[in-house]
């Protein structure tokens, strides 16, 4: 399941969920706070510098790192996440 952690007023955010809407791809929206960031540093080793940041959790909870936006588009565009 894509789980984007977003921010307020983030065009790039709404950019992302526009994109997971468009190719009926289920995904979850949580807040890119200090929580957050850490979480996913400690887990995907990714410095985490602007937003949204995009994960792809695996059945079995494990955090694959995506990015953000730009990589989200490609990764659909390769056909990876659809």
């Amino acid at each position: 399941m894509i789980t984007i952690y977003n921010k307020d007023n983030c065009v790039w955010c709404v950019r992302a969920k526009t994109l997971l809407q468009m190719h009926n791809i289920e995904f979850n929206i949580a807040p890119l706070d200090d929580l957050a960031i850490e979480f996913i540093q400690t887990q995907t080793g990714h410095a985490v510098k602007s937003a949204p940041q995009i994960l792809n959790f695996t059945k079995d909870k494990k955090a694959v790192y995506i990015g953000g936006f730009v990589e989200l588009k490609e990764q659909i565009e390769k056909g990876e996440l659809v």
